[in-house]
């Protein structure tokens, strides 16, 4: 297998295409196949292949391999030299040098080719099932078992709508090798130093900006609100649910974004669907930037509409779709403030200008702008001084507020027409009254106290700052979200454990959050963050990289 990077490969490919359970499993050592990996003509051997299928391989070796490389691929069977194209779509650390990797093989140099290999898997594939029949046969007898005869028994024993569940294994590797980065135990609330597994850590990866999930004055606004409501409202809004301080939230929402009126949902994830799924139908058209959301997504789905994703940020992509529709449909474009992955701004004030030109509706999604952007912290359209002329400002309760919610804030005849229209507003319980009396504290506090700000993007700056000057690539990031590209899963993953065990939390991005070539450690700096807490963080992440070998 021959590293070529002038290769040709389809960079969409998919890598589901790679899952194990459409391999046969190679154990029986007669089978032989050469590969044979070479970068700038340099083999690289002690390549073992473990799984083969006609759209791909799984192989061993030592050598540590970019995810995403455009490959080209020669198999050796029977004397003939077969020839491919192909790219590396995933791979993990199975322990010290040796690495496991999907490929897919997108394309054969000819049809004949193509045609002896898939002959030859076919034949490989019939003879590992008869040799596993026997394997597992003799495993019984001897009563020594194997993960694999697990799996077979799960899948035999499952019903049927569950088989997906048993053969889903994409992360059970990481599991195993405990490369795995996600579901991490956290014994202490969200502050700018946590205790994971017990131990003391700088938080890095988390989304409470302002700190103010653990401020004294939520905190009390939380406790009276449990003496004097309880906890739980005790039905949905339009029923029996609607207290005094979920409109008070409401008002104070409103006339903080700027907008005649707000709705207040259970999460921000129910805000985008219950609202999308609400106003859109299949005789709109939402033009929504490539990178938004999948709650954004999923509410179009969920609403049957026209989707048209625009280049992200992409002015002239965004133009070329609206010149796209001949008809007279309504349409709604749909954008982000601060975009959640990659940390950058959205070019606002150019896509209002686009949507006034063709007067079209524009929904902004503010989650992470929030708090955070504008003068008094009212978001993206204060910071682009479009305050009050967005037509539909969508925002999460649950990140700078430092709480847990949804809100959508607009003109009147719109709020009107969700709280009785859209589902994930009518048929779900109303936030707890201890919840909505500390965002509105929250709302309260962010309006007045600058500082918070203040010290947020002091520190936002001094960590971008000091992560350039060390070379790193930060993309276009310009947020308390810094994006540290590192293009390469298993680097994102090592880069990780490293802060980890120096006691540093940040947060592993792959594939398919981000592009297959662009994963990333997502480093969320908090307005709490001290000096020493920043000052340790980028001295352990240069050394870190300097070992990889990243700078």
């Amino acid at each position: 297998m021959n590293i070529d990077n002038d290769v040709a490969a389809d960079p969409d490919i998919e890598a589901e295409r790679l899952e194990r359970r459409d391999f046969p499993r190679l154990i029986n050592e007669k089978i032989k196949v050469s590969i044979f990996i070479s970068e700038k003509n340099v083999q690289l051997f002690d390549v073992k292949l473990l799984n083969v299928s006609r759209d791909g391989l799984l192989i061993n070796c030592k050598a540590a391999l970019p995810i995403s490389k455009k490959v080209s691929l020669t198999f050796m069977l029977s004397g003939n030299n077969l020839r491919a194209k192909g790219r590396v779509l995933w791979g993990y650390e199975q322990g010290e040098n040796q690495y496991s990797y999907g490929i897919n093989i997108s394309k054969w140099s000819d049809d004949r080719e193509k045609d002896t290999f898939n002959k030859f898997v076919d034949e490989l594939q019939f003879q590992a099932f008869v040799s596993d029949r026997r394997e597992i046969s003799r495993r019984k007898k001897t009563g020594k078992t194997h993960s694999r005869d697990k799996r077979g028994s799960d899948r035999r024993s499952s019903k049927k709508i569950f088989l997906k569940c048993v053969r889903y294994n994409r992360f059970k590797n990481l599991e195993k090798n405990k490369n795995y980065h996600y579901f991490k135990e956290q014994q202490s609330g969200s502050k700018n130093r946590i205790i994971l597994n017990g131990k003391s850590m700088i938080n890095l990866a988390s989304n409470n900006y302002l700190g103010l999930s653990d401020h004294p004055v939520l905190k009390e606004a939380a406790i009276k609100a449990i003496e004097k409501y309880g906890l739980g409202s005790g039905g949905s809004r339009i029923l029996c649910g609607t207290m005094d301080l979920h409109n008070e939230l409401e008002r104070k929402l409103a006339d903080f974004i700027g907008g005649e009126d707000a709705i207040v949902y259970s999460t921000g994830y129910s805000t985008n669907v219950g609202l999308l799924s609400a106003l859109l139908n299949k005789n709109d058209i939402a033009l929504a930037d490539e990178t938004c959301h999948a709650s954004i997504f999923d509410g179009l789905l969920l609403s049957g509409t026209n989707i048209v994703p625009y280049k992200h940020n992409s002015i002239k992509s965004l133009e070329r779709r609206l010149n796209a529709i001949k008809d007279d449909r309504s349409i709604l474009i749909i954008t982000e403030g601060i975009f959640s992955m990659e940390g950058d701004l959205s070019n606002l004030n150019e896509i209002y200008a686009v949507a006034k030109k063709y007067n079209t509706a524009l929904m902004v999604d503010d989650a992470h702008a929030t708090c955070v952007l504008g003068e008094t912290g009212a978001g993206s359209a204060e910071h682009f001084n479009l305050k009050g002329k967005i037509d539909i400002t969508v925002g999460t309760l649950s990140k700078a507020f430092g709480v847990v919610g949804g809100f959508v804030v607009g003109n009147s005849n719109l709020i009107h027409f969700l709280k009785h229209t859209s589902k994930a507003f009518l048929f779900t319980t109303s936030l707890p009254l201890p919840v909505t009396a500390s965002l509105i504290a929250a709302v309260d506090l962010v309006k007045n106290d600058k500082t918070l700000r203040t010290n947020l993007w002091k520190n936002v700056n001094t960590v971008a700052n000091g992560l350039k000057e060390m070379g790193f690539n930060l993309g276009k990031s310009a947020s308390p979200i810094t994006t540290v590209i590192l293009g390469d899963q298993i680097h994102t993953f090592k880069m990780t454990e490293m802060l980890e065990k120096d006691g540093i939390f940040v947060s592993a991005v792959i594939y398919p959050a981000v592009k297959i070539n662009q994963t990333l450690i997502r480093v969320s700096v908090m307005a709490t963050h001290t000096e020493d807490d920043i000052r340790y963080f980028l001295d352990r992440i240069k050394k870190a990289g300097k070992k990889l070998k990243l700078i």
